[in-house]
């Protein structure tokens, strides 16, 4: 009906230039659609963000309980736990070449926010715990995380 209006008052539109006429988007199609692009990539951005902070807590914890499994073997050999975590890679003063066959780890790696590791011995229990102090670095705080969790 609007083409026969059209015609009638322009006598020159014709199909082709209506379809020329109503090819674009207009200016509030362009925002939604732009707004609807900013809050999905919000979302996105935010479930990556936990995902990350997931992970490294994660990784926190597998180390953690790495260099407690490895303070276990050195008692197996020495007969004590270790007094510090560095004990695990060089052999500590005192302990007899005969006892210390090789290092119980290779290297001794920070945690993921570059905060070291922390070892805790409880002899009365004759348990180890590995602490990292989480990503606010301080210990003894909520986020800490330990071999035991």
């Amino acid at each position: 009906m609007k083409r026969h209006l059209l015609v009638r008052k322009g006598g020159a539109l014709g199909r082709r230039s209506m379809a020329v006429a109503r090819s674009g988007f207009t200016l509030l199609e362009v925002m939604l659609v732009l707004a609807i692009i900013i809050v999905l990539a919000g979302i996105g951005v935010g479930a990556m963000m936990n995902a990350q902070d997931t992970a490294s807590e994660r990784q926190a914890q597998i180390k953690a309980r790495g260099y407690a499994e490895a303070c276990k073997r050195f008692k197996i050999d020495v007969g004590f736990f270790p007094t510090q975590l560095e004990d695990l890679l060089t052999r500590p003063q005192g302990v007899s070449d005969r006892k210390w066959r090789r290092p119980f780890v290779e290297k001794l790696e920070a945690d993921p926010w570059n905060n070291p590791y922390t070892l805790q011995v409880d002899s009365v229990n004759n348990r180890v715990v590995v602490v990292s102090a989480g990503q606010d670095g301080k210990l003894g705080t909520e986020d800490d995380i330990s071999s035991e969790d």
